[in-house]
């Protein structure tokens, strides 16, 4: 079971940090990273031995999770345990969660998926400074910003696999009001059940308290859901954006791995069977009888992502 986070104030070097506590949190903290005036909640997890060119890896949580406590923690500490040579970084969707800055209505562009994806780019050019290579991880909504984010992010910085858990991307805006709109929301509380009914059957009980964000919404955190929610749905990620991504960063040997449930309405199954068809680094990998609830196993999904990137590289991170 993964505890929400309980804070308290550390300083390392010439940065404030804050460390998150446990065992696995000896070497974790929260951190803040300002971009355009706004800033953006890190977890951040530093490699089980000291070594500034250790490979990043990157995620972006689906719409409405947190990065500090619930899913979205479940998800970074099963990477954090699994690579324990990589630096892993979180990032807290903007403008909702207790510690958020709340934003004005003229602010709340500030929350789309496309200015997410360009505050991504500004903190993978940081952490990745001194050339280390990188890992891209997004689950659902964080899917539409990682594929956005890619298409920015030029080919001067390394980028190794692009793991989308639970794609929320569907290209195409005369399918998005019977996927999105009308089968999606039926589809996930069906298959969410489900897959809580497997975890309690399997002895994993106790998890499912971490598939709930603990935080109470607010008001303010209920306007930017509706905000993102209504981006999705209109703007989403252009065919032309991912296959941008794609061209850019598949030639220097990027792999991608798109992991989603068959039955899951988001999944545009010709898309992803033409591109992996299409790019030898691309890999779709469809889990049979599975919906977009999916996500609620939080550790099932990172691990599956993680072998897959084990599949497909030189050497394991994991040690």
């Amino acid at each position: 079971m993964v505890s929400p986070l309980r804070p308290y104030e550390q300083v390392f070097g010439s940065e404030q940090h804050t460390s998150l506590g446990e065992s696995f949190d000896e070497r974790s903290y929260l951190h803040t990273y300002e971009h355009e005036g706004y800033p953006h909640r890190l977890v951040i997890t530093e490699p089980k031995n000291f070594d500034p060119s250790a490979e990043r890896i990157f995620i972006h949580p689906g719409w409405s999770e947190l990065v500090d406590e619930g899913v979205g923690l479940a998800y970074h500490r099963e990477f954090a345990e699994q690579m324990p040579n990589a630096m892993v970084i979180s990032i807290t969707s903007t403008g909702y969660g207790q510690e958020s800055q709340r934003l004005g209505l003229h602010e709340l562009r500030k929350t789309t998926t496309k200015e997410m994806a360009q505050a991504s780019v500004a903190i993978t050019k940081h952490y990745c400074a001194d050339g280390q290579s990188s890992i891209h991880v997004g689950t659902s909504m964080g899917s539409i910003i990682t594929w956005k984010k890619l298409a920015i992010l030029g080919s001067d910085t390394t980028v190794r696999h692009v793991v989308l858990n639970a794609s929320a991307a569907v290209p195409r805006l005369r399918e998005r009001l019977p996927r999105i709109g009308m089968r999606f929301p039926l589809s996930t509380m069906v298959d969410s059940t489900m897959e809580a009914g497997r975890m309690v059957l399997a002895g994993r009980g106790d998890e499912l308290v971490d598939a709930r964000n603990s935080v109470s919404l607010t008001r303010h955190d209920l306007r930017v859901l509706a905000v993102q929610g209504l981006d999705i749905f209109i703007t989403n990620v252009k065919k032309r954006t991912i296959i941008k991504a794609i061209q850019t960063h598949h030639d220097n040997g990027a792999h991608f791995h798109v992991i989603n449930g068959r039955n899951d309405p988001l999944n545009v199954e010709a898309l992803y069977t033409n591109l992996d068809a299409r790019y030898e680094n691309f890999h779709y990998l469809p889990i049979d009888r599975k919906a977009h609830g999916i996500a609620v196993d939080a550790k099932r999904n990172a691990r599956k992502a993680i072998r897959s990137i084990a599949a497909r590289s030189d050497e394991s991170l994991a040690a």
